[in-house]
């Protein structure tokens, strides 16, 4: 089951109105690659979807994970694998802007922060044997992407890294006090 909120629609007409270059289609397609790349390897691993939310933030899916923590981590990981595999095949047709999102797409989810999937591939490597690692890294490379947003905003570069590191910061630190 797809929903779309309407907080997606709100951010996607934003987008669209905002977007002089027309990179968002550009990001959509590439977004699309890498949700289908959790979907396979959901499949193949006997998981099951139980619906794809898309919303401001991007898109989540619910779905009932496999017990085995090699599986977990295959699933988490293949969106970002995908990524790569659309990178390298629109790289090679020489569709620059593909392949460059797709580059941007990956190595973004696979950032060690809640609730990107670099984060749920920690969790699920890590397991029991260090139930709080993953929430530690996450809050402290958050951190770091915060500072590194704010100089590169300092030395007149653009605002994004500093607002995406800080609401990500915001994101974790909340992940922590739950647990």
């Amino acid at each position: 089951m797809l929903e779309v909120t309407d907080s997606a629609v709100v951010m996607i007409s934003l987008l669209l109105f905002f977007d002089s270059e027309n990179l968002l289609p550009v990001f959509l397609i590439a977004a699309a690659l890498h949700e289908l790349g959790h979907l396979a390897a959901l499949r193949l691993c006997g998981g099951k979807l139980r619906r794809l939310r898309l919303s401001a933030v991007g898109g989540r899916m619910d779905c009932v994970m496999p017990e085995d923590r090699a599986r977990c981590f295959f699933i988490h990981f293949a969106g970002a694998a995908m990524n790569f595999a659309a990178f390298a095949l629109f790289r090679l047709l020489d569709l620059p802007l593909l392949a460059g999102a797709n580059f941007v797409l990956s190595i973004f989810n696979l950032l060690p922060v809640c609730p990107l999937d670099g984060y749920a591939c920690i969790e699920a490597l890590s397991g029991e044997r260090l139930p709080h690692a993953a929430e530690w890294l996450g809050t402290g490379f958050t951190i770091l992407l915060s500072l590194f947003g704010i100089w590169i905003f300092y030395v007149g570069n653009g605002l994004s890294l500093a607002v995406i590191g800080l609401s990500l910061t915001v994101f974790s630190c909340k992940n922590l006090q739950k647990n």
